[in-house]
């Protein structure tokens, strides 16, 4: 850990933002706050009686003030968040003014949390700013240890590559534990989530901070880009406090993938035509140490996303043609130095950088207005959650009701017919199951099951001479 002095200093004249304007009603302002939770173990110091320290970047719908002077895109402070991907943010600044006064007296705004990968949420102005000219605060957390951290006190905390579980680095290893590794940094950055939304209530109650009353917490959301994206689904699914998530191209290495979610969820993906290649290719192009490495990593990132989406209660999935990883960063708005890494990766991009944020922030707002400011009141929400219940009941009671009429199929039936109507009942259990965060299509399933038998027992009646 260094140290740095944070004295402010007079920024030159700044040009217009390269970023695209955000076309709301409310300007924006920006602001940073830090916490520390007490309750949680900071993992990648090595001092196990460090705690979790987070810096918090929020973005908000700001009274408009026409001689207010646009923000730094990055302070001069952070300028190592930029250096790392070879960003020249020298004079470049965004759309937000530092620390303005909230929009409109008495006004409360729904939350969304974001959670980026490997580096600063300021490297997302474009979408937090878009995002909050219509009304949301969005509150950016620098996960720390994933880059570079500046802490208010000057301190600095270096990049761990451990926090992001290796992901830069080459790929070595037993892929079980790697990718093991990766739903814990996954499952550890929802729990920052947590931490922020514990802070988020404190300021919300708390007379000094700007915040104050202004914060709607019953209308609260997440998403994230990359390990983020999955963190935002984890913790929706892990707390009620979260309405709705969102995905930006981001694999499911935890649970969520596997399970679903019991609420809205949101994926926006690029086509990753990387997984298109056949497993001996990926290997001699070092896109895997091995066949099975790759065939892993192919299914929990094109297979989990097609469950989340099935398994969300709704869920959305969009592949956007032409998009890679990058296209949804601030990358292909601002200044890039010779030899920046991420050119290489903007240069397979096929889609225009303005029509991929508009897309992409499009389905944000359009998503979390729907699902936050357009869900049905409490009442509503508990007389669904009911009929959620007991349709899940029926479902599972038919199937059982179901079994008397396959057990006694031994009259017609001969036995390795019986045996497998019997196994396809007992799967019609298993796919109720795995529906439980869409119950009502689990009621499908005794329908189903019953349609087989019948047509077993018809079809084995008229042409394999089956009689009682």
């Amino acid at each position: 850990m260094t140290t740095i002095d944070l004295t402010p200093t007079t920024d030159p004249s700044h040009g217009p933002s390269p970023l695209p304007t955000p076309t709301g009603p409310f300007a924006v302002g920006r602001t940073s706050i830090e916490l520390t939770d007490l309750a949680r173990a900071e993992i990648y110091s090595g001092n196990p009686a460090d705690r979790r320290e987070l810096v918090v970047w929020l973005w908000y719908p700001a009274s408009a003030d026409p001689t207010a002077t646009a923000a730094p895109y990055v302070p001069a402070a952070w300028s190592s968040a930029c250096t790392f991907l070879g960003i020249d943010a020298d004079g470049v600044v965004c759309h937000s003014v530092d620390d303005a006064p909230v929009a409109g007296v008495g006004s409360t705004y729904p939350v969304l949390l974001f959670s980026p990968s490997g580096m600063s949420p300021l490297l997302l102005s474009a979408i937090a700013e878009e995002l909050a000219s219509h009304g949301y605060v969005v509150a950016g957390v620098h996960h720390t240890y994933e880059s570079t951290t500046v802490f208010a006190d000057g301190r600095v905390v270096e990049m761990n590559p451990a926090a992001i579980a290796g992901a830069t680095g080459p790929a070595t290893g037993d892929y079980k534990e790697v990718f093991a590794a990766r739903a814990a940094v996954c499952e550890y950055k929802a729990g920052d989530l947590a931490s922020v939304a514990d802070e988020l209530a404190r300021l919300h109650s708390d007379p000094s901070s700007r915040f104050h009353g202004r914060l709607d917490l019953g209308r609260m959301g997440a998403f994230g880009h990359s390990f983020g994206g999955d963190a935002a689904l984890e913790w929706c699914r892990a707390e009620s406090r979260c309405r709705a998530a969102a995905n930006l191209d981001g694999a499911l290495w935890s649970s969520v993938g596997e399970e679903g979610l019991d609420r809205p969820s949101l994926q926006i993906v690029g086509p990753h035509a990387e997984f298109d290649v056949t497993p001996e290719v990926a290997v001699k192009n070092g896109m895997a140490p091995n066949a099975e490495w790759f065939e892993a990593e192919k299914a929990i990132t094109l297979d989990r996303w097609e469950t989340l989406c099935e398994r969300s209660n709704p869920g959305y999935l969009t592949r956007v043609e032409g998009a890679v990883h990058v296209s949804f960063m601030d990358v292909a708005f601002v200044p890039l130095v010779d030899g920046s890494p991420v050119k290489m990766m903007l240069s397979m991009a096929t889609i225009e950088p303005t029509h991929m944020w508009k897309l992409t922030t499009e389905q944000l707002l359009s998503f979390f207005d729907r699902h936050l400011s357009g869900a049905p009141d409490a009442s509503e929400k508990k007389h669904s959650s009911i009929g959620s219940k007991v349709a899940l009941a029926i479902a599972l009671g038919l199937q059982l009701v179901i079994g008397v009429p396959i057990a006694a199929s031994g009259l017609i039936m001969p036995l390795w017919a019986v045996v497998l109507m019997l196994l396809v009942w007992a799967l019609g259990f298993v796919q109720i199951v795995r529906d439980r965060a869409r119950p009502f299509r689990a009621l499908v399933v005794p329908f189903a099951t019953i349609g087989v038998w019948f047509a077993t027992a018809t079809l084995g009646e008229a042409f394999l001479g089956w009689t009682a």
